[in-house]
């Protein structure tokens, strides 16, 4: 078999390019390791071949549209072997997040971190420090947290001063935010209002590593 003759590598190319475009918008979604793509070579067939076999029933009709309407056979096979396979990564990244297979499928998300902080949730922050002291704010749209496999490390745009209750006091005047490497804290609390944010009581916590 010649792999090299052009049908050939029309039909390769049906596959690899869907199968790469799903695997990069899926690493796109969730952080990870970068990819070692020889030992991928499975998991880009799988995502090209399941592409490929759902449009395989209009190939014979997109390429003889494509020999008397070159636009309409662009934008269709921009279809197919862009827009297509992009939206199956996408779903891969959903469907392992599906409550329906939970304890059944691991999560794509690899720390707990990455799976909170890639919500978008605006919310207060207070860190509590290995030193003892306390540091925090609001994390906004314009803040920013570190992903898998970078070190974790935190950026809150709105600081504001902790009051010796524990609870967020003020903000800080004139400042451009706070970071904040996970390696010097203890603990992080995370609240939907400052109220809530009562040294020791409510909040969701998680460990900083």
């Amino acid at each position: 078999m010649d792999f090299f003759k052009p049908e050939m590598l029309q039909w390769t190319a049906a596959v690899i390019v869907p199968g790469f475009v799903a695997m990069r918008v899926y690493d796109l979604l969730v952080p990870a390791a970068r990819r070692d793509w020889s030992k991928s070579i499975l998991d880009l067939l799988v995502y090209g071949g399941i592409n490929f076999a759902l449009w395989f029933w209009w190939t014979d009709g997109l390429v003889s549209a494509g020999r008397a309407h070159r636009w309409w056979f662009g934008l269709a096979a921009l279809g197919v072997l862009v827009f297509s396979p992009a939206l199956l990564g996408a779903l891969a990244v959903w469907a392992r997040q599906w409550k329906v297979w939970r304890g059944r499928m691991l999560h794509p998300f690899p720390t707990a971190w990455d799976s909170f902080f890639s919500r978008g949730t605006e919310c207060w922050v207070l860190v509590h420090l290995k030193d003892g002291s306390l540091v925090g704010g609001r994390f906004t749209e314009s803040s920013f947290a570190s992903a898998f496999p970078n070190d974790r490390d935190l950026y809150i745009r709105e600081a504001w001063t902790i009051g010796d209750d524990g609870k967020f006091a003020e903000r800080v005047l004139d400042s451009l935010g706070v970071w904040i490497s996970a390696k010097d804290c203890e603990l992080m609390e995370f609240f939907e209002s400052p109220i809530e944010a009562t040294h020791g009581e409510q909040g969701q916590a998680a460990e900083g590593r």
